[in-house]
């Protein structure tokens, strides 16, 4: 398991853009409780020897199509050749470039003055397609952290928090677990017990009375759970994923 740091690049010549653009997502990420790291670049080629001399490391481009020497698109163009899993989204002024976009499989435009409530709606794809389909995301040990669903064990609840089991350790959420249900994906998950979640990918063996870990760790079936795991367990081996 691993802290998260969304790192981000605003490549922009336009300075007072550049703050205003980064207040706004220092702003809507911190709200979201993810971290982040923001680099500002003033011209495509500043960007570019950047991503060329560190490995490509960001998850997302914030790119004005009319910037100096290299122009967006062809920015973006280069950072493809490097990177192909991160994210580019268009700052412009104009619609005129959009359609070339579609050659670096651009995630949004945003017209300028960008709006709060477009900005947002952009990060949220990202974030999702990034993290929140394959990854369990949550603030333990003083920052966010993120684990794949597949290596959560199982959850117990405690007196004061909740106990996440995965494969490389145990960490502690302070969150009832009732919330944290309704957040796992409802087909690996079961809430079997009042006081656990089971994860069907993690599990051995399951009788009516508990579940088995694929690591041995017996999980009580709460009688007024039996059913409705037994329901969610058919479910899972039949194959519907919801998530």
């Amino acid at each position: 398991m691993c802290n998260i740091v969304y790192r981000i690049a605003i490549c922009d010549d336009d300075e007072s853009f550049v703050r205003r653009l980064t207040d706004q997502v220092s702003e809507l990420l911190s709200v979201r409780g993810v971290e982040f790291d923001i680099a500002a670049f003033p011209s495509g080629e500043a960007l570019l020897n950047h991503v060329n001399e560190k490995s490509a490391a960001f998850d997302l481009f914030l790119l004005d199509i009319y910037i100096k020497e290299i122009n967006g698109v062809d920015t973006a163009k280069a950072i493809r050749l490097v990177n192909d899993s991160a994210a580019i989204i268009f700052t412009t002024s104009s619609e005129q470039h959009v359609f070339s976009g579609y050659e670096v499989q651009a995630l949004q435009y945003l017209l300028k003055p960008v709006s709060r409530q477009a900005l947002s709606a952009a990060l949220t794809v990202d974030l999702k397609r990034r993290y929140e389909n394959r990854y369990f995301v949550f603030k333990a040990g003083g920052g966010t952290q993120k684990v794949p669903y597949d290596e959560i064990e199982y959850l117990e609840s405690t007196m004061k928090s909740v106990k996440l089991v995965t494969k490389q350790g145990v960490y502690e959420i302070y969150e009832r677990i009732s919330n944290l249900e309704n957040i796992l994906p409802k087909l690996s998950f079961c809430r079997c017990h009042r006081g656990f979640i089971v994860n069907f990918r993690q599990t051995a063996k399951i009788s009516a009375q508990s579940v088995t870990t694929v690591q041995g760790t017996l999980i009580p079936i709460g009688k007024t759970y039996a059913g409705s795991t037994s329901r969610a367990f058919l479910n899972y081996i039949g194959g519907n994923e919801e998530a």
